[in-house]
């Protein structure tokens, strides 16, 4: 079974990272955007699972 989680991208990083925040909470994770077939903007939702994003997701 995975569990991933729906986060929000907060700030762009260097090397294809990025701080995303966690649902509604003050939770934030770094995680690696590399596996995305394009790179997010500030604002965009991705899905999280092991510090990677996985895909991009609509509001």
């Amino acid at each position: 079974m995975c569990l991933a989680i729906p986060a929000q991208v907060v700030e762009l990083q260097e090397q294809g990272m990025a701080r995303v925040r966690v649902g509604e909470s003050q939770t934030y994770l770094t995680a690696s955007m590399l596996l995305l077939p394009e790179p997010p903007k500030v604002g965009d939702y991705v899905i999280v699972h092991a510090g990677f994003a996985l895909h991009s997701l609509t509001p």
